[in-house]
């Protein structure tokens, strides 16, 4: 619960990173990805993440930025997988916000 609130400071102080990562987090998932690709789309992804979690240690975001820069633990064999694991925490994130106050989506 701790890390949700965190999440959701982090999601309220850069609310155009959050929609880039999820842009892009579902253009992997849904694109196919050029191996000569991989170290800008994971590098830039690590970025933003890195953004999300810089003063917000403690946050869902932290996790996935180790797992997903290609310098640190990433790895191209499974970063899919962790765009998919990163699309659902944002997706089940995003449900307990909405839970937790009456949202209102405006087209």
């Amino acid at each position: 619960l701790k890390s949700l609130f965190i999440s959701e400071k982090a999601v309220i102080a850069h609310p155009e990173t959050y929609k880039e990562i999820k842009r892009l987090v579902s253009g992997v998932i849904c694109e196919t990805v050029d191996i000569g690709n991989y170290f800008e789309t994971a590098g830039r992804l690590s970025r933003l993440i890195t953004t999300m979690t810089r003063d917000h240690a403690g946050s869902i975001f932290a996790y996935f930025q180790e797992n997903i820069d290609p310098r640190q633990c990433g790895q191209v064999t499974f970063f899919r997988a962790m765009c998919v694991d990163l699309e659902q925490q944002c997706r089940e994130f995003d449900k307990w916000r909405v839970s937790r106050r009456r949202l209102t989506r405006i087209k």
